[in-house]
């Protein structure tokens, strides 16, 4: 079977990017600064084994925070409590942190 092919017939001429309208550059609001990439980036390129091993703990601690909740939950403790507890354990500094 031969495919219907369409083709797309223009009478305009196109002016070349040279001749197009020039666009008048916008200066930014505030001064541009050359952004570096941000810790993780830095980190996953420079030290990889380091950001496996952080990323593996960081799962554990998070794994371990979603099972101890489903526990409470399941034993029949109050939800609040639950999530209390298993935000503890999932972020402890930031617990630390809050008065």
């Amino acid at each position: 079977m031969k495919k219907n092919q369409k083709q797309n017939t223009t009478t305009e001429t196109t002016k070349p990017a040279a001749e197009a309208a020039p666009v008048a550059p916008t200066a930014p609001a505030e001064p541009t600064q050359e952004q570096k990439p941000d810790f993780y980036a830095r980190l996953l390129t420079d030290r990889p084994q380091e950001a496996a091993s952080i990323m593996a703990t960081l799962i554990r601690r998070k794994d371990f925070a979603l099972r101890q909740l489903a526990a409470h939950l399941k034993a029949g403790r109050n939800v609040q409590e639950a999530l209390a507890h298993a935000m503890a354990i999932a972020f402890p500094k930031h617990q630390q942190a809050a008065p």
